[in-house]
């Protein structure tokens, strides 16, 4: 789950795409060192544009995280690691 906001885990990242589907809307992000596009789901009412900034966070509640070898890694303790 990511969410656009701050927050302690939030990075600043450039709006790309908004993909308005009625009542979601998926807003894909570039992040600087990331090859890819982030996609975070939102409200279909989201006001953002292609050219945003925006803060991009991960809640780690609900995240999956694994390591280069295929093991699980532990996203609270990420999370505390990289604050």
């Amino acid at each position: 789950h990511l969410t656009l906001g701050e927050g302690a885990s939030a990075q600043t990242g450039q709006v790309r795409l908004v993909e308005h589907l009625g009542s979601d809307a998926f807003v894909h992000v570039a992040l600087p060192g990331v090859d890819r596009w982030v996609i975070a789901r939102r409200a279909g009412d989201i006001t953002a544009a292609i050219g945003d900034t925006v803060k991009l966070g991960i809640d780690p509640a609900f995240a999956h995280v694994f390591a280069a070898d295929g093991q699980r890694i532990d996203a609270v303790t990420l999370m505390r690691q990289v604050a």
